[in-house]
């Protein structure tokens, strides 16, 4: 199977979910290309063998949202330690990531529904079905400017960050929802065993949020998301 093809839905009702107004920089279950259930924030897969997405979603940046502060800027790195966190083989991050590809994805994507979906079609290279158009990914974050986006290709803990640049006119305002932020792509083996809590690099100077003039938004949660393989038989329990 050509996993770089593979498509996941996803209700639009992520992207609006109402949180509580503590800076969060989390990972959300998205899907997986086999059999599997999401509860909350963790993803139950019905064995290995499989290719799980985690969005990034972003929210709380203005606790009382009163327009100030605009948002600016995020990094988020994942720890690549938790990858080997649960009780069987270690989970490994999907190719090597780039600018269209990889472990995080930044591509562009056609719409579903004419509604923005980090889970929509590739275009880079392809047409969008009739009647959809082509966005960036991160047009959730800023409402349709067209951002700096990139991932630091450092091994082991890959770094994924986008700007909207600087000054009062370009910051993003918080409308109280969680903002998509990036797609981490999770390798799962066959032979993986047991919960995997797949965790950010808690590092206030590598998983960050920044206001429109660049001043450190804090404190911020990291918050993880679980993915766990079902037992097949008594013995894997």
């Amino acid at each position: 199977m050509n996993r770089t093809a593979v498509t996941f839905m996803l209700c639009m009702s992520m992207l609006s979910i109402s949180v509580s107004h503590a800076q969060e920089i989390a990972f959300v279950p998205i899907g997986a290309d086999g059999a599997h259930t999401i509860v909350g924030d963790e993803i139950i897969l019905q064995g290995g063998g499989q290719l799980v997405e985690l969005a990034i979603m972003i929210s709380g940046w203005d606790p009382d949202l009163d327009g100030n502060p605009l948002f600016g800027t995020y990094q988020a790195a994942f720890d690549s330690s938790t990858l080997a966190s649960g009780t069987g083989a270690s989970l490994t991050t999907f190719a090597n990531p780039n600018n269209s590809a990889g472990a995080f994805i930044i591509t562009k994507r056609c719409t579903v529904g004419q509604m923005i979906n980090p889970t929509g079609q590739p275009c880079d290279t392809a047409a969008c079905p009739s009647g959809e158009f082509c966005v960036g990914n991160s047009a959730l974050i800023v409402d349709g400017f067209d951002p700096i986006c990139g991932v630091a290709t450092i091994l082991p803990d890959f770094e994924y960050f986008c700007t909207t640049g600087t000054g009062a006119t370009t910051g993003v305002i918080d409308d109280g929802t969680a903002r998509y932020g990036g797609t981490l792509l999770i390798e799962v083996p066959p032979t993986a065993a047991g919960t995997y809590t797949i965790d950010f690099f808690n590092n206030p100077q590598i998983s960050f949020m920044l206001n429109f003039s660049a001043s450190q938004i804090t404190p911020v949660t990291l918050t993880p998301a679980k993915i766990s393989i079902a037992c097949q038989t008594n013995l894997d329990c």
